[in-house]
């Protein structure tokens, strides 16, 4: 397994505005180069959506120059249109937009298209801009009106392996955002078998640690002197305490709550880590 070594980048951020700086240039490196984070609204009235729709990040300044401000505003009263124009066809969107758990790909996974969505593919056209061909959208949290999301547009269609690996991409975007809003594993609660699962073994860091290094399964089973299967098996361990479900998400994770530096695979483990593991994880490990 080799990381991209923009991704890399993105575990090590400490602040939700370098994350989407960092998020943005791997994105556009994919053929992805316009990100925003937003919150869609729930349908309902005139009103309700409107106080409920609000753009909280773009890169559109350093896109688009003296024309993002404008594109910003037309993008922020889109949904006015919408309700406007295609009342209907924009509230059942909406609708279907807030059902969606994972990252979905609006040409290809929605189920007709939208006049919202059309709209706003067309707004940069009469900038003198190639229209936006495609969205990819990733939920990141909900509250009863509205849902956070990222959405990375493009004005080009994508081959499947940059499909492939935009969604590795907000994979690990999505690993690291909770991250940086998760409480402390200090504050989980005072039941030692449950903190003692929240915490990995040192051959389980060691194992993670060579991956992000950039080193495949193999490679790094024949540096720590193991099998691939007993790699496998460590790694798999690992996302389970994580509570995540692909090998890049582990590996970010672990990261995440070690501080380990794939640029320094042999660090300390546990002297370096931003939580120490307690006394019977150490032993146990």
């Amino acid at each position: 397994m080799s990381l991209n070594a923009e991704l890399l980048r993105l575990y090590r951020t400490s602040s939700l505005a370098d994350l989407l700086d960092q998020t943005a240039a791997a994105f556009s490196k994919i053929g992805l180069p316009h990100l925003v984070m937003k919150w869609t609204p729930a349908a309902g009235s005139h009103m309700s959506m409107r106080e409920n729709s609000s753009i909280v990040w773009s890169n559109f300044s350093s896109c688009f120059g003296d024309k993002a401000a404008e594109i910003y505003d037309l993008l922020q009263e889109s949904v006015v249109i919408g309700l406007e124009q295609a009342r209907s066809n924009t509230l059942e969107r909406q609708n279907w937009r807030l059902e969606q758990d994972g990252m979905y790909q609006l040409s290809a996974d929605a189920p007709k298209p939208f006049f919202l969505t059309q709209y706003q593919k067309n707004i940069i056209r009469d900038f003198g801009e190639r229209e936006w061909r495609e969205f990819f959208v990733l939920p990141l949290s909900r509250e009863r009106e509205r849902v956070l999301v990222l959405e990375a547009k493009t004005q080009k269609r994508l081959s499947k392996d940059a499909v492939e690996t935009a969604k590795t991409t907000f994979s690990v975007f999505a690993c690291v955002y909770q991250g940086l809003h998760r409480p402390e594993l200090t504050s989980i609660g005072s039941d030692t078998n449950d903190v003692a699962k929240s915490y990995l073994s040192r051959r389980e860091i060691q194992c993670l640690q060579w991956l992000a290094a950039g080193k495949t399964l193999s490679e790094a089973a024949t540096i720590l002197g193991i099998s691939e299967r007993t790699l496998r098996f460590h790694v798999n361990n690992a996302k389970q305490k994580l509570g995540v479900s692909t090998t890049i998400q582990t590996v970010v994770a672990a990261a995440l709550e070690y501080g380990f530096d794939p640029r320094d695979p042999r660090r300390s483990l546990y002297q370096s880590s931003r939580t120490p593991a307690p006394p019977d994880v150490r032993e146990a490990s």
